[in-house]
């Protein structure tokens, strides 16, 4: 590569391992003899979770084990390599401080693909101290200046127009 009269030589080092069994890739691992997929984690890694008495929005903390459950089931190739993973994820959940914890395997469901719609986001900073309805009040000034059937009022909608709440970094932290 030759730049400003200058010349940079790179060296990529490429190294080849042949006839293994296992593959593991960022989170999964593949079994090339059995044609199986399951989750993978390095050895010694801590899985942790956000707290249930965190700062967090309610709806974000009780939707985490089924997002958990919905992961580990879609890098999973059957219920069988789900259920041998599954453990050390539900022990976490449980110290984190969720009941009942009971994570089940999902089949894959090949759903309707959708189009991809074109959608703004408002983002506030959460915090649970706030007592005002922004999300009725974001959706009102929609409706009150946005009026249907104008050009403005296609383009700013409460189809296309959503708000999301944001979570910050603990200020106590910095």
């Amino acid at each position: 590569c030759i730049r400003d009269r200058y010349i940079y030589i790179y060296f990529i080092k490429i190294t080849t391992e042949v006839n293994i069994q296992k593959m593991d890739f960022l989170d999964f691992e593949m079994c090339l003899d059995t044609g199986t997929v399951r989750p993978w984690r390095k050895p010694g890694s801590k899985i942790s979770y956000i707290n249930t008495s965190s700062a967090h929005p309610k709806a974000k903390i009780r939707a985490l084990p089924n997002m958990i459950q919905t992961r580990l089931s879609e890098l999973s190739s059957s219920a069988k390599e789900f259920e041998e993973v599954v453990e050390p994820y539900m022990e976490e959940l449980k110290s984190a401080g969720y009941k009942e914890v009971n994570l089940e395997y999902k089949e894959k469901s090949k759903g309707k693909r959708n189009r991809k719609r074109k959608i703004m986001y408002f983002n506030p900073p959460f915090s649970p101290c706030v007592q005002t309805n922004i999300t009725g009040i974001f959706n009102s000034l929609l409706t009150k200046y946005f009026k249907k059937g104008t050009l403005m009022g296609k383009l700013f909608n409460s189809n296309n127009c959503k708000i999301s709440y944001s979570t910050m970094p603990n200020l106590k932290r910095f």
